[in-house]
């Protein structure tokens, strides 16, 4: 995965400390890299490539003292969130959303009500503890997260199907309701059974919740989670039961209905309405934005480029593995196979479930929000039974191995899972892509990124996944071994480069996305090259237009950002530095010596025998 738009789950420090240009080409006695104040154009392509290619664009941000990230794909990234802040603005449902909102205070009253006569509905009759079981099933439609959550998966067949997941510990503690299991199960990469009700003998507890949930059963995708919330349930006894869900459903939806409540129920995690509609709102109109987004930004014209380079980079890989040299014939044949059965995505979803739109009324804020978790439900059903291949970026958008994959995010990514990559429509239109740009700048960046996506297929997580998706071991044992031991290669080597001074890298961390990264650039160059060759190029000709397929590569993954910024990426990030990912790539690469006059005793310089090639 290359990279997430919206820039969450990091911690920003309030401190404000200038952007720092990440590397130098100050040397010492013994060739290191150290950081210094040299004049990027200064710098020798041997000593730090990173620099010396992108010279010009980190002198143009000298001074800066900007919390903004910047670079090529954070650049790209904040041009996607424009669009769908301008989307956003425009939305009819978050005007209603805004117009209710305006008249919290006029509406209370009215909103209690609702409240009230909501709760009254769910428990009502409600006296036996097979009654509060629907009532729970009730609960989780209305969309109350300290009672379980649902989401879709995909079952045995291949279909799409749905189950539900307790509350994690936070989610339950929000409202004092009990937690009906104290775990965070995750299904990733899992298929699972559907629920059989003819093997049972009466109704089940599940039944009963699957009752209230209102969603066909034979579409329920049973495992080890649903069991532990039945245990959990049964052994409640059912007046605190409906209490419990009775207590969870009034505070949810209270938060709605004024500023006080909101900060009262959410344990002061929120101190105002606003704030917690916010914190559900991509996740509950993501959907409708990704639709509005993807009817402005449709990628239709540019796929046809984008699927030639796939192809071809495909086909690119495969040489590669057939002429590769460390590989056994058994599962050298095996990674071709894989590698045939690839899928392959690209931009806008074609096939949307469901594109009529909500129409809020915009007077009471609980009823419209109400609205849109059923919203939700009517999206959910209509995948139920549907060909997980049919609507497999709609799938993303409510259950992902990775994030929630709304089509307005900045990324590309491969799932182990489907054996297929997916490049996302905000890296298809401007500025990411044009139509009329370079031809090599397309092969270097474009290429490099989907020939990374491409190698996730044979890191250390894909390579357990067979050509279908499915957990496989496809490897002899001496190759497994051999590829343990460039992994650990790659390992060392990235953990030798600086992050900041007197920062190593963790290349432990990282080898994932490094060994792809590598991989990525091998196979777009590869491509690159015989391109050029077939079309007759030679000589000082062919020399340059490598040259400059290089310069456009360092570009792909140039960043500034803040002195703290750098520090939380280098502890949680799964990809490396943006000079790391570059200075360690071309070092790798027999050319890039040649075409750079790169020679020993150049800080980058590694002796041929120590340069790392698994794919």
């Amino acid at each position: 995965m290359i990279f997430n738009s919206l820039f969450r789950g990091l911690a920003f420090l309030s401190l404000c400390v200038a952007s720092i240009n990440l590397s130098s080409c100050h040397k010492d006695s013994n060739g290191d890299n150290q950081s210094g104040t040299t004049n990027p154009t200064d710098c020798k392509p041997g000593d730090d490539f990173y620099t010396y290619a992108n010279a010009e664009w980190l002198k143009s941000l000298e001074g800066t003292e900007s919390k903004v990230w910047r670079g090529y794909i954070y650049d790209i990234a904040s041009a996607s969130n424009a669009k769908v802040q301008s989307i956003q603005e425009s939305m009819p449902e978050i005007k209603a959303l805004q117009q209710a909102g305006a008249n919290l205070e006029k509406n209370l009253e009215a909103s209690m009500l609702l409240v009230e006569e909501v709760v009254k509905d769910l428990l009502s009759d409600a006296t036996t503890k097979e009654d509060a079981y629907v009532a729970f099933g009730k609960a989780i439609r209305l969309g109350i997260p300290s009672i379980a959550t649902l989401h879709t998966a995909v079952c045995d067949d291949n279909t799409l199907g749905y189950y539900f997941m307790p509350p994690t510990p936070e989610q339950a503690s929000m409202t004092g309701v009990h937690s009906a299991a104290e775990t965070n199960h995750h299904m990733i990469s899992k298929r699972l059974s559907r629920y059989a009700q003819s093997s049972r003998s009466g109704k089940t507890t599940i039944d009963y919740i699957l009752e209230g949930i209102g969603l066909d059963p034979k579409y329920y995708l049973y495992d080890e989670t649903s069991t532990e919330i039945e245990d959990t349930l049964e052994e409640i006894d059912t007046k605190d039961l409906l209490n419990n869900i009775g207590e969870a459903v009034l505070k949810e939806l209270l938060c709605y209905c004024s500023d006080e409540y909101a900060n009262q129920y959410s344990g002061g995690v929120t101190k105002t309405v606003q704030e917690y509609v916010n914190k559900s709102l991509e996740n509950d109109l993501g959907y409708f934005i990704s639709y509005y987004f993807s009817q402005i930004y449709n990628t239709d014209s540019a796929e046809p480029a984008f699927n030639t380079l796939g192809n071809e980079l495909i086909e690119s890989f495969r040489k590669r593995l057939e002429n590769n040299q460390w590989l056994s014939p058994v599962t050298q044949q095996a990674a071709i196979e894989k590698l045939n059965y690839m899928g392959k995505l690209y931009g806008t979803p074609k096939k949307w479930p469901v594109s009529d739109m909500l129409q809020l009324k915009g007077e009471l804020l609980v009823a419209d929000m109400l609205d849109i978790k059923e919203s939700r439900y009517n999206i959910i059903e209509s995948l139920l039974g549907k060909s997980i291949t049919e609507y497999l970026p709609i799938y993303y958008m409510f259950f992902s191995p990775f994030e929630t994959l709304y089509s307005y995010t900045t990324n590309a990514f491969y799932d182990a899972a489907f054996n297929t990559f997916y490049v996302m429509p905000s890296y298809m239109i401007e500025p990411a892509y044009t139509t009329d740009m370079d031809e090599c700048k397309f092969y270097a960046i474009w290429g490099s990124v989907i020939g990374h996506e491409i190698t996730h297929g044979f890191d250390q997580y894909g390579a357990n996944y067979d050509k279908n998706g499915e957990e496989n071991n496809w490897w002899t044992e001496s190759d497994a071994a051999k590829f343990a031991e460039l992994n650990a290669n790659c390992v060392a080597n990235i953990s030798s480069h600086e992050i900041l001074p007197g920062i190593k890298a963790n290349g432990k961390q990282t080898v994932r996305e490094d060994v792809a990264d590598l991989g990525g650039f091998n196979i777009a160059y590869d491509l690159w090259v015989s391109k050029l060759k077939e079309r007759g190029v030679k000589g000082d000709e062919l020399k340059e237009m490598k040259k400059t397929f290089f310069l456009y590569f360092a570009t792909t993954y140039r960043e500034k950002k803040p002195i703290e910024d750098i520090i939380i990426s280098a502890e949680r990030d799964s990809h490396s530095a943006g000079h790391i990912r570059i200075n360690s790539v071309v070092q790798q690469i027999d050319d890039w010596y040649e075409l750079f006059d790169v020679v020993e005793g150049d800080a980058l310089y590694l002796a041929p025998e120590k340069r790392i090639t698994i794919w």
